[in-house]
């Protein structure tokens, strides 16, 4: 019998990407329109740039995401890959996530996940195996 495919994604949520959207259009707006013409070249360049830097930051997180995979035990954070029996509680911080491991270090997810509840109560379920 094949065993259950069960790979579970918490992702930010919808209001967080979108206030984060507006902040980058409103900087972007206030950059060129109102602070770009009576600058110095170089710095209206300069806030051009980290316009962009903050542009690219913001489209980034549509794509973070933390995944639990209940078939083989894992929670992956960005690149890293921990084992869901080490971890001994999740909190949130904040607007982060913190994970709490048996050996007292911790890992942090800098963004809220859209069902917090549901991500505490299979960490606690998995994690206390």
């Amino acid at each position: 019998m094949p065993a259950l495919f069960m790979i579970i994604r918490f992702r930010t949520p919808f209001w967080y990407k979108f206030v984060l959207l507006v902040l980058w259009v409103v900087s972007f707006d206030l950059t060129i329109f109102l602070l770009y013409k009576p600058l110095l070249a170089l710095l209206r360049y300069l806030f051009l740039t980290l316009d962009i830097i903050f542009g690219v930051w913001v489209l980034s997180i549509f794509k973070k995401e933390i995944i639990v995979d209940q078939d083989t035990g894992t929670l992956k954070l960005g690149k890293k890959i921990f084992s869901l029996s080490s971890v001994k509680g999740v909190e949130k911080k904040g607007l982060a996530t913190v994970f709490r491991f048996k050996d007292g270090t911790f890992a942090v997810f800098p963004h809220p996940v859209e069902d917090f509840d549901f991500l505490e109560k299979l960490v606690g379920e998995k994690g206390s195996e």
